[in-house]
């Protein structure tokens, strides 16, 4: 990897980092990293919104990680199939392909892409922060503070590497 693409991905990560801080949200958090960074016909509006119900494991409830499902959306702008080749099986899979790139990755240091074992794994405990006195524990053990924050890097950071390895995104 060059020094440029290097700070590309350190740039993404930073971003969604960032973004996690100031406002909470893992999926819109890495999106928001990718419009930033490359701007907004990549992650236009749309798709950034659509990525709330995503936050939290998916509506809140702990399960797909949110920042995993905004790195699986990315990727899927650049290699998914459009509505005029929705029946290219190949691009489909070759989607698959890439996205499973992340989720290994995820699985080798989180040991899931689950938002509950992931917590567990960081912090010892799954949280149900739809409760408040949940949430309060939860930020109190770094959740948004430390944790989440670098789990979106995390995932960003290595959509970009993928992004790059492939091509799809020049320096």
């Amino acid at each position: 990897m060059t020094e440029r693409e290097k700070a590309l991905v350190e740039r993404v990560g930073q971003a969604a980092s960032e973004n996690e801080k100031k406002h909470p949200g893992c999926t819109q958090a890495v999106l928001g990293a990718f419009r930033q960074v490359l701007g907004d016909k990549v992650v236009t509006e749309a798709v950034f919104k659509a990525g709330c119900g995503l936050c939290g494991g998916v509506t809140n409830t702990g399960n797909a990680c949110g920042a995993v499902s905004g790195g699986v959306m990315v990727i899927g702008l650049f290699s998914g199939r459009d509505e005029a080749n929705w029946g290219d099986g190949d691009r489909m899979f070759h989607t698959f392909r890439l996205g499973q790139k992340l989720t290994q990755h995820f699985k080798e240091k989180y040991w899931s892409v689950d938002c509950r074992d992931i917590q567990e794994k960081l912090m010892g405990r799954a949280f149900n922060t739809n409760y408040e006195e949940e949430l309060k524990a939860f930020e109190a053990a770094g959740g948004h503070d430390t944790h989440c924050p670098q789990v979106v890097r995390t995932a960003a950071e290595k959509v970009m590497e993928i992004l790059l390895e492939e091509g799809l995104v020049e320096v």
